[in-house]
């Protein structure tokens, strides 16, 4: 998703060798060493003129006169034409010059020398030191001079001559040291112009890397030195510069790879004081390139060691390096080539260095029993002139030049990292004893830039192939050897290095250990985060994003606070700000509401040089984070999008945008537009997709599960967007069909205009309801429109395309397509009425095979895959929702799968697995039952959520399963504990669970609920406050008066609300106060049943009949007969105490219902009969005598039959209830007879 690149080499990368390896040269033998009988001028003046001579001899300086050609084929080497104007001698004649100088010093040295023991060993080393100075190369590694060398203490000049004499006199002579010595440039052309005729190669390259350590002295004032590529470089240190680096074009043939690589790299680093000329470059690279080709037959000839493969590599790193800083300065075609060449040749070494680690790691097995130290000194032998910086920045330089290597380049570049990784790790565990026993390969620093590398590299690697794995294997390990290593060391590592290893490990898939994330984020927290830009803020967002790793809220705000700085900047690029906005919602961060005050305008800067990716990643995120942004921010993005084309979007980006436009609501006309061009192009795609897998053919590809699963949920949202705005329009024309009604009674005559007024065209206007049906108007719905048609024909769509791939689908995706087919399908059912169009019932009907589909494809994971308790959980989860209740055979192999899964199973799956089969009305087995209550008690201890207890009581009473005693107390205590976090639902659930379980509910709780209700009884539903108060009336918690009229005031306000159960409930609470309520609760509460009463189900008929009897309160007879007809109609449904509680009350309130209504009594008796209790038929006995209805012969029968059976249950005052009324019924009968 982010393809980012190091902006530049961290200060200090390339400008010392600090962390590099040189050849150590021995020190010259001071003077003082000499025995006293030696005078010291004498020794001096003979050393300076010996050295001068050995060099001479050594260099073989040749005249520039003759052509090159000419002198390469006589064996000399032309002199370098740096000044103009020198005088030239014959070569033969200096040679022969030399040679009798350097022999008649070498006598006067050994004459001066006689007898003193220091002679021979001063001999040596003087001989010993200018063969070193000969043979080696200014440049081994990258910076070929210590920081030591270039102090800028001193700002005094002193005289070249001077300069020489003092060098050659404490530190040996020797031009070389001359120039390393120089602390000013001017230093440097002085030494140059001194000793001109002396002069070959190797100087012009020393002192050419010398001028870039010195580049603080080319400005003209001090401010120049903290930056010279800002204040300007003084003309005449350009000039000089430029007439060096001509010098040296022209003894281009002569250089060797070694020098034409520090050449190059000096270049780059010079590249602000003087530009060489695109052919002099081009002619540079080729000659480096076929020169390293030269140099690395004559060493396979020769069969020379590892050593001189290693420099060869650090050579090619400068050269790497180079041409990442000047790759502008050269034509498309050459620097094709010229990367082509240097791939092909860092292959080689990157193969041969591979063959001598394992030569090194071979040797070191078999060398167990010698000495420790020698065993070290031996294994890093091969690796002393190599550093770990050299494989780095051969690696970043090739990845940032955006290059793709080939199978074989890859792949010997992760076996040289894992290699080397393996080298580095005995050291990095063994601590500082063994890492000052032998040299680390790998530094934390060279660990980020090889990573970084590794994954840039990963990109060009076809996934699966033989070069993606072991690029993954190498990541693995410089992964686990960034973890052993000191925590002490990640403060080498700047914000730079933090944000790339970051980047790294998330684009490769590699996820490091808990313990060290935490230190690495620590680090960033406290001291990285202040070095990075908006750009590494970003990445290190969207590295944590992609990782799953949710770091902590400071953390967070810290890198937030580093973006606001910055975020004015030009590294809060496009990219930047989508990113970083992207991760904070992936990561559920959201930021600050001053933080987003910054960033809305900034990123409306931005957003014309964001592609269409940007945007839809910007709006996806501001959506998922639920903030509103301004309506111009939204309209400016979408009008953006509609100029890039909708169209032109990926399925990813469809689904995205079509989801963050259906949850900004203020998503204006350009907002709108977007949203139906996507949904027209999303229908589009889904039918070619249809029709490519109709007809057999290879379809592109098309949506995955994810993208399926967010246009079902994005349908879900306008669905429900759009049945909120039909109610809108409802009551706008039911407002104005009783405004039009009271205007037509109180004024005959209509205005002109009022008859002339046409509905909005952009909104559909609908029918308005009657005005006497105040409370069914709720429950009406308006027809179908067009944006139903069209998401219902997307629904279609959606089904049709996610069938395919359900047999092949695993646990979690399963899990997904599940749970958004249940939020589509329930956003459909919720504004469905009796009268549903075709399209919403062909809509429907397309679900059956659906879900058939799903069952299979799920029944089979239950034997060849493992769904987890997650996956479990949310597939019972949304069968409830949906209703759908699986055969007895998938439900068995749900319990066996679930069982297995019950110890990992969380609070929260095993709330909704029990809340799920209560809900289907299964009973699950009893080991299962035991098992998930000892599960949830365990997880109880650790306080879960209220939620989850709320479901948990609430799925055990509706199962009709009491737990044991000391089960039901804890739960009582967990509730207490948790009480503040419950919201009124929840409360009210748990209350209901706890009556109907017929649970001794603790003094304590019972208060506790009442003050929690007394409390926030503005939030509780009236149909909340019915259960609650119905549940402390059966748990004996009677709550006081002005807790009662307060609960019952918010019901009556919220009459319309109320379910005739709610009302049942409620009425049953009054009728079971201990104190008769005012005869006005009462009154409203008759009104409130009266309108709904056919919507009572048989109980709560029962119920409200038989709270009115316990009040002694009678109705009005109106209020009886529509009772009684309501009664009548669900007479099928009564059970045996619905019909005794029903008739009882009937009989006590003193009301006789007709013959026809007794009669269907009888006959619905007669089925119950034989399960009735002897409550039962001493009220329905008693209830009979009272209202003079003799039953059928059959009935009266069995009712005496089942009295005096019982008889000896009864206690006194039943019996003689019972006896009196049968008294009765016998006179009506002999009455009748």
């Amino acid at each position: 998703m982010v393809g980012w690149s190091i902006s530049g080499v961290p200060a200090g990368f390339l400008g010392n060798c600090s962390g590099l390896k040189k050849q150590e040269r021995p020190r010259c033998v001071q003077p003082q060493a000499v025995a006293s009988d030696v005078r010291a001028d004498d020794t001096a003046e003979a050393r300076r003129r010996l050295a001068r001579q050995f060099r001479r001899h050594k260099l073989e300086p040749q005249p520039a006169a003759l052509p090159a050609a000419e002198l390469r084929n006589q064996g000399l080497r032309p002199r370098p034409q740096f000044l103009q104007g020198t005088n030239l001698q014959d070569p033969q004649e200096v040679l022969a010059k030399k040679a009798a100088a350097t022999a008649a010093a070498a006598a006067a040295l050994r004459q001066a020398l006689a007898g003193n023991v220091g002679a021979a060993p001063l001999l040596q080393q003087l001989e010993r030191q200018y063969s070193l100075e000969s043979n080696s190369h200014p440049a081994d590694g990258i910076d070929p001079f210590s920081s030591s060398n270039s102090s800028r203490s001193s700002d005094a000049l002193l005289p070249a001559s001077l300069l020489l004499d003092s060098m050659s006199t404490t530190e040996g002579a020797g031009i070389t040291k001359a120039i390393k010595g120089c602390k000013h440039w001017r230093q440097v052309q002085s030494l140059l112009q001194e000793h001109n005729p002396e002069l070959n190669t190797i100087h012009l390259c020393a002192s050419l890397i010398r001028l870039v350590q010195l580049q603080h002295s080319f400005g003209s004032s001090s401010a120049a030195a903290a930056a010279p590529q800002k204040q300007g470089v003084d003309p005449q240190a350009a000039a000089f510069v430029q007439q060096l680096l001509e010098s040296i074009g022209g003894l281009q043939q002569l250089l060797e790879c070694r020098q034409a690589c520090n050449v190059l790299w000096a270049v780059s680093k010079l590249r602000h004081v003087a530009q060489p000329s695109r052919e002099w470059l081009a002619a540079m690279y080729e000659h480096a390139l076929s020169s390293s080709s030269a140099e690395a037959s004559e060493q396979a000839q020769q069969q020379a060691s590892s050593s001189s493969s290693n420099r060869d590599l650090a050579h090619a790193a400068q050269l790497a390096y180079s041409l990442v800083s000047l790759q502008d300065s050269l034509p498309q075609q050459q620097l094709q080539s010229i990367s082509a060449g240097l791939l092909e040749w860092t292959q080689g070494l990157l193969q041969d260095q591979l063959y001598a680690q394992q030569e090194q790691q071979q040797h070191a097995r078999s060398s167990q029993q010698q000495d420790q130290q020698q065993l070290q000194q031996q294994q890093f032998a091969g690796t002393a002139s190599v550093t770990g910086r050299d494989l780095a920045t051969l690696a970043w330089s090739l990845a940032t030049l955006n290059l793709q290597p080939s199978t074989a380049w890859l792949s010997a570049f992760a076996s040289v990292i894992s290699s080397s990784s393996r080298t580095t790790l005995p050291a990095a565990a063994a601590g500082p004893a063994a890492a000052a026993a032998g040299p680390v390969l790998l530094q934390h620093r060279d660990l980020s830039m090889l990573l970084w590398a590794t994954a840039t590299f990963s990109k060009s690697a076809a996934e699966g192939s033989a070069a993606a794995n072991s690029l993954q294997a190498a990541a693995g390990a410089l992964l686990h050897c960034c973890q052993c290593q000191e925590a002490a060391s990640l403060g080498a590592w700047d914000g730079q290095s933090v944000s790339n290893v970051l980047w790294a490990l998330a684009t490769l898939g590699q996820r490091p250990s808990a313990a060290w994330l935490v230190k690495l984020l620590q680090h960033l927290e406290r001291r990285a985060v202040q070095q990075m830009t908006a750009q590494g803020v970003s990445v290190a967002l969207w590295a944590l994003a992609a990782l799953g790793v949710v770091p902590q809220a400071s953390c967070t705000a810290a890198l937030l606070s580093a973006a606001a700085q910055h975020m004015q900047s030009p590294s809060f690029t496009p990219q930047a700000a989508s990113n970083t906005i992207w991760a904070l919602a992936v990561l559920e961060q959201p930021p600050s509401k001053d933080w987003l005050a910054g960033f809305w305008p900034r990123s409306r800067e931005l957003f014309p040089q964001m592609n269409s990716q940007g945007l839809v990643n910007c709006l996806w995120a501001v959506a998922r984070l639920g903030v509103q942004p301004p309506q111009e921010w939204v309209v400016d993005a979408a009008e953006l999008l509609l100029q890039q084309g909708v169209q032109e979007l990926s399925s990813q980006g469809l689904s995205n945008v079509l989801w963050a436009m259906a949850r900004l609501t203020n998503r204006g006309r350009q907002g709108q537009e977007v949203l139906q061009l996507a949904l027209q192009q999303t229908v589009l795609l889904l039918q070619q997709q249809q029709q490519d897998g109709a007809d057999g053919a290879a379809a592109l590809p098309g949506f995955n599960v994810y993208e399926l699963a967010g246009l079902m949920h994005t349908v879900s949202l306008l669905h429900a967007q759009e049945m909120q705005l039909q109610q809108q329009q409802l009551q706008q024309a039911a407002a104005a069909a009783v405004g039009s009604s009271s205007s037509r009674s109180t004024s005959p005559v209509r205005s002109s205009s009022s008859r002339s007024r046409s509905p909005s065209p952009d909104r559909l206007q609908y029918p308005p309801a009657a005005a006497s049906s105040s409370w069914d108007a709720a429950d009406s719905a308006p027809a179908a429109s067009e944006q139903f048609v069209a998401l219902s024909q997307l629904a279609e769509l959606l089904q049709s395309a996610s069938l395919p791939l359900l047999p092949s689908a695993a646990a979690a995706e399963l899990s997904i397509l599940l749970w958004s087919q249940v939020s589509m399908s329930a956003g459909q059912t919720s504004g469905q009425t009796s009268g549903q169009t075709s399209g919403q019932t062909s809509s429907l009907l397309i679900l059956r095979p659906w879900m058939e589909a799903w069952l299979a494809a799920s029944k089979r994971c239950f034997s060849f895959g493992s769904p987890s308790s997650r996956d479990l959980a949310q597939w019972l989860w949304c069968l409830a929702k949906r209703g759908v209740r699986p055969n007895g055979q998938w439900m068995a192999s749900f319990q066996v799968a679930s069982f297995r899964q019950m110890t990992a199973a969380n609070s929260q799956d095993l709330s909704n697995m029990l809340w799920a089969l209560a809900t289907l009305g299964i009973s699950p087995d009893p080991a299962w039952l035991q098992q998930h209550l000892r599960e949830m008690s365990r997880r109880q201890q650790q306080r879960s959520l209220p939620q989850h207890l709320a479901n948990v009581g609430w799925a055990l009473a509706k199962l009709g399963h009491r737990p044991d005693r000391d089960w039901l107390a804890k739960y009582q205590e967990d509730v207490l504990a948790a009480l503040p976090g419950f919201k009124p639902q929840e409360i009210s659930n748990v209350l209901w669970a706890l009556a109907v379980l017929n649970s001794k509910a603790e003094k304590r709780l019972l208060e506790q609920c009442q003050a929690f209700m007394a409390a926030r009884l503005a939030s509780f539903k009236a149909n909340e406050v019915a259960v609650s108060l119905w549940a402390l009336a059966r748990l004996r918690g009677q709550p006081d008066l002005r807790l009662m009229g307060a609960a019952l005031q918010h019901c009556f306000s919220q009459a319309r609300q109320l379910t005739p159960k709610g009302l049942s409930m409620l009425m049953w609470s009054v009728g079971n106060m201990e104190i008769p309520p005012p005869k006005a609760w009462v009154v409203k509460l008759l009104v409130a049943t009266q309108v709904r009463m056919q919507g009572f189900s048989a109980q709560e008929l029962s119920t409200l009949a038989v709270s009115l009897a316990r009040l002694e309160y009678r109705p009005p007879q109106a209020w009886l007969d529509a009772f009684a007809a309501a009664a009548s109609e669900q007479m099928g449904n009564f059970g045996a105490q619905a019909l005794a509680n029903t008739l009882w009350a009937l009989a006590t309130l003193h009301y006789t219902p007709h013959e026809d209504w007794m009669t269907a009594f009888d006959a619905q008796l007669q089925q119950h009969v034989s399960s009735c209790t002897p409550a039962h038929i001493a009220m329905t006995l008693w209830a009979m005598s009272s209202l003079q209805w003799l039953p059928q012969q059959p009935l009266w029968q069995q009712l005496q039959e089942r009295a005096e059976l019982h008889s000896a249950s009864y206690c006194l005052r039943s019996q003689r209830m019972l006896s009196r009324a049968v008294r009765v019924l016998e006179k009506v009968e002999a009455e009748d007879a």
